[in-house]
């Protein structure tokens, strides 16, 4: 369910990538626009010459940005109020102002009217105030009483720059244009009216939620969204297992915490893999996070959480050790590949469906997969979802193919001989290594060596890797005679908020395949030079934290649907009164 909710939600993240980028390309189009309002009014509506334009475009262009500056001082009291929001609003307002004047222009001469109206002026102006009181509303969060009275202030102080101060009181009490804008400023009012109800009763206030998640994203604030999250969420005991190896070397782990990184940077636990790495870097001991078995409902929504998961991790119990190991076995069935190996009686299975691609897998396997353990006589099998491939979530053949792929690994495993085995470790900060589709947990390669054989195992702390990174790499250190079991990821959110179509940079969007594949190669050799005799211990802690819960996002995206449904019917409305304006005026 959180899962379905959750990809809901992510597919309407393009709607944020609706503003420009930089608020000096939003000046600049405010500008732009505001001098072909004046430039068209002067010549079309008022046909006056070109020469009066000397002194008005001056004019009109200073008092439109000093419009912004009182814009400004009026909502900054208002947490998300930045200047920059403040550019971008005059830029979509110019934009509608400046496209109605223009079609007013176009619809006089395709209706061969004898004269083009002020209408559309008038009109135009309030219109832009319409949209502004759905910006300062629903975006800066201003009340609606305030926002009706803000937003015709700009647009007025503009309107009364560029046009002749005796034209002033005749235009503004035109009845058509009036009435159309009035119009227009009414079916905003509704919407906002509406549309911040479209979560009731679970969510109080829709808008509330948008602006704690931009405050989030661009001023990088997470406060109100961890507060709206964590009241919201409930409490559960999450599992952690950790396959810790000691050499001569140092120490190093594999951590698998029943958490899933989220829900985006910087909320809550968006950043768990490198905290959880942090904190086994000051007890010593270097730690790859793989992800678990599970989905966004198992997101920490807070900080307050992060840290309460973190201080547990010292309460865990050894409950498995060893020096010795069964060789790495791959189990391949169609798409679905289980890599599996056994320390003493503990099973690990990796589970990928690469280069073909998969979301996070379902908790059902994993059920199936620890209870088919129990029966061939393990303490536990730890499950792992590599997470290396683009994809969709399993349908249920691609299910079925993945449960039978680990029971057979789990039946082959049984039956194998274990080894005393070495093993060796790299970190990228060992190589110097860093890109920026890359987590602060950077990279790492495991070797292990059993039975006089070789194998390697690559991680990187990222979310996900594009199709056939993952086949690069293998294919790249096999030509070097090097045979790499898999490469997982850790699935950070740390990399999220990014402006492209999926919100995050996934591992080989920014790196070139051929330098990743010379990364790991340059790791899997200094791991491979620090292989020596291991022994493992295997620990389990149970940590009480509270967890974002699947209904949570339920909620979220249902109050998202309903409100992009009433932003439907308004536009819908405001088109069909915009096209009756046009004809009338």
């Amino acid at each position: 369910m959180s899962e379905e909710s959750v990809g809901r939600i992510h597919k309407r993240f393009y709607l944020t990538l609706i503003n420009p980028e930089s608020h000096v390309t939003s000046l600049l189009i405010s500008f732009f626009c505001a001098s072909l309002i004046v430039l068209l009014s002067h010549l079309y509506y008022l046909q006056m010459q070109p020469s009066d334009l000397v002194f008005m475009l001056p004019l009109s262009l200073a008092v439109l940005y000093a419009a912004k500056m009182i814009d400004f001082v009026i909502l900054k009291n208002l947490q998300v109020t930045k200047l920059t929001k403040i550019y971008h609003t005059a830029a979509f307002a110019n934009i509608i102002w400046l496209v109605t004047v223009a079609f007013g222009i176009a619809a006089a001469l395709v209706l061969s009217k004898p004269i083009i109206h002020f209408h559309f002026i008038v009109a135009g102006m309030l219109l832009a105030a319409g949209l502004r009181i759905g910006i300062f509303t629903s975006v800066f969060g201003a009340s609606l009483p305030k926002a009706i009275i803000v937003s015709p202030i700009l647009p007025l102080l503009f309107f009364t720059a560029f046009m002749p101060i005796e034209y002033v009181p005749y235009y503004l009490s035109d009845s058509v244009g009036l009435g159309f804008g009035l119009a227009f400023m009414a079916i905003a009012s509704l919407w906002y009216f509406i549309t911040d109800r479209t979560g009731r009763p679970n969510i109080a206030s829709t808008f509330e939620i948008l602006q704690a998640y931009l405050l989030a994203m661009t001023d990088r604030n997470p406060k109100s969204m961890e507060l709206i999250m964590e009241g919201r969420a409930h409490d559960s005991y999450v599992n952690t297992y950790t396959l810790a190896f000691k050499t001569a070397n140092g120490k190093s782990a594999i951590v698998i915490p029943d958490l899933h990184p989220g829900p985006f940077y910087p909320v809550g636990g968006s950043n768990l893999p490198y905290e959880i790495y942090r904190t086994y870097s000051s007890n010593a001991m270097q730690a790859v996070v793989m992800h678990s078995i599970s989905d966004h409902s198992l997101n920490l929504p807070s900080k307050v959480q992060v840290e309460r998961y973190l201080s547990s991790l010292s309460n865990d119990t050894i409950f498995d050790q060893g020096n010795t190991c069964t060789e790495p076995i791959v189990i391949q069935v169609n798409k679905a590949r289980v890599t599996a190996i056994a320390f003493g009686k503990v099973a690990t299975l990796l589970l990928s469906s690469s280069p073909h691609g998969m979301e996070d897998v379902s908790e059902t396997i994993r059920k199936e997969v620890e209870n088919y353990a129990k029966e061939k006589g393990f303490s536990v099998a730890i499950v792992i979802d590599t997470h290396n491939s683009m994809g969709k979530h399993l349908d249920e053949d691609d299910n079925a193919d993945m449960s039978k792929a680990c029971k057979i690994a789990l039946d082959e495993l049984k039956m194998k001989p274990q080894f005393n085995f070495a093993y060796g470790f790299c970190h990228s900060s060992d190589i110097g290594a860093n890109a920026q589709d890359i987590g602060p947990a950077g990279m790492a390669v495991m070797a292990i060596k059993v039975n006089g054989k070789l194998f390697t195992l690559g991680w990187a702390d990222s979310n996900n890797m594009i199709k056939n990174l993952r086949e690069n790499i293998v294919e790249h250190l096999s030509t070097h005679n090097i045979p790499m079991l898999e490469v997982c990821t850790s699935d950070t959110h740390y990399i999220s908020g990014t402006r492209n179509i999926m919100g995050y940079l996934t591992f080989g969007s920014v790196s070139s395949s051929d330098i990743v594949s010379k990364w790991y190669l340059e790791m899997v050799r200094k791991a491979i030079e620090r292989v020596s005799d291991a022994s493992y211990e295997v620990s389990h802690t149970s940590s009480n934290v509270k967890v974002m819960g699947g209904k949570q996002f339920l909620d979220y995206s249902n109050a998202l649907d309903r409100s992009l449904n009433i932003t439907k019917i308004s536009l819908g409305i405001t088109v069909a009164t915009y096209i009756a304006m046009l004809v009338i005026g």
